[in-house]
């Protein structure tokens, strides 16, 4: 294989050289209607080893569903599957008609409320609700102010009534107004302080609304769960559903055993080291996940090395299409996401 192909490291269709974007992602079923996503449409690996988890939050969205509000917590390490996990639960209800709404603690970095204040505004024109207000990046840091200082266990007594106001505001507009609703924050280990004191009054009012919060945080996040919350651990793979993982990619005279020890049950490293045997096949794999992901990216052409670095530099946040234009265009992004190097 040339330096500038490569496969797509969810489904491990090869990439031809002159070919960046994996061909099963156009094939994907559209969402239903009122979905809001944080990310683009992308391939998606396999799900496997997390039917517990996903039955449970199945569980809650029902609950949800019928009224009683519910408030999950899914944490874990990078790279073991938060985010597909919670693609699987989207893409089930929304065949249920929930609308899914999905925000990042990546937004608006610096602005206080950026996740939720960016959240709202995106979502202005999908359903959108007559009469409610929303808060300004001017009342958010007016809020922010009067929370300075203060160790946050729902709304302090001190705050004045216009303040509370706001919060009523901001909860009021992420609360459903119609049929049921999830509302998803990923990276939440990066919201700043007033969005996490915003999501604890929210959670605190969820017993009798039809809306499932779901929070993906990264282990040894800043923030303490709500105690009204639910919180389910993603960990390592045991080694069945490794090797479950695995087989769905294996071929005949891999190094089915090498791949395990070297992936040792993390699914995004088993991911890298699958996606490693595939584009060389004749070289031995690294000792280790680190190993596999530095192989990798040494192998990467000249071109999306750089590309990685300019994204490295700017941030997770800063928009596709500038980065596009400061490393040459979007083929070297594509591939790079393709390849499990950015998100889409």
């Amino acid at each position: 294989m040339t330096s500038s192909s490569g496969v797509c490291l969810a489904c491990g269709t090869r990439l031809s050289p002159g070919l960046s974007t994996c061909p099963r992602v156009s094939s994907r079923v559209p969402l239903a209607e009122g979905v809001r996503r944080w990310g683009t449409g992308a391939c998606q690996p396999p799900l496997v080893g997390r039917t517990a988890l996903l039955e449970r939050l199945k569980w809650c969205a029902e609950e949800a569903r019928r009224g009683l509000g519910r408030a999950v917590w899914l944490v874990g390490a990078e790279g073991m599957g938060k985010s597909r996990l919670k693609d699987a639960l989207v893409e089930s209800l929304t065949a249920n008609r929930f609308e899914v709404w999905e925000g990042s603690g990546l937004a608006l970095p610096g602005t206080p409320a950026g996740p939720l204040l960016e959240l709202l505004e995106a979502t202005r024109g999908l359903r959108p609700v007559a009469g409610v207000g929303r808060m300004s990046s001017a009342e958010a840091e007016r809020v922010a102010h009067f929370l300075e200082g203060r160790e946050w266990q729902g709304i302090p007594a001190s705050l004045s009534s216009e303040s509370i106001a706001l919060f009523d505001a901001l909860c009021h507009a992420l609360l459903p107004h119609r049929g049921p609703r999830i509302l998803i924050l990923e990276d939440w280990q990066h919201a700043d302080p007033l969005s996490r004191a915003l999501v604890e009054v929210l959670v605190s009012r969820l017993a009798h609304a039809p809306v499932l919060v779901l929070v993906l945080e990264r282990t040894g996040g800043p923030g303490l769960v709500p105690p009204t919350a639910e919180m389910l651990e993603v960990g390592l793979l045991n080694p069945e559903d490794a090797q479950a993982l695995v087989a769905t990619r294996l071929r005949p005279g891999w190094p089915r055993d090498a791949l395990l020890h070297v992936g040792a049950g993390h699914p995004l490293h088993l991911l890298h080291a699958l996606a490693f045997h595939e584009e060389h096949p004749l070289v031995p794999l690294p000792s280790s996940g680190p190993a596999v992901l530095a192989a990798r990216h040494e192998a990467l052409s000249p071109t999306r090395r750089e590309a990685l670095h300019v994204s490295a530099v700017l941030g997770p946040c800063f928009p596709r299409s500038v980065l596009g234009a400061l490393v040459g265009g979007f083929g070297a992004l594509a591939g790079l996401e393709a390849g499990g190097w950015l998100r889409p």
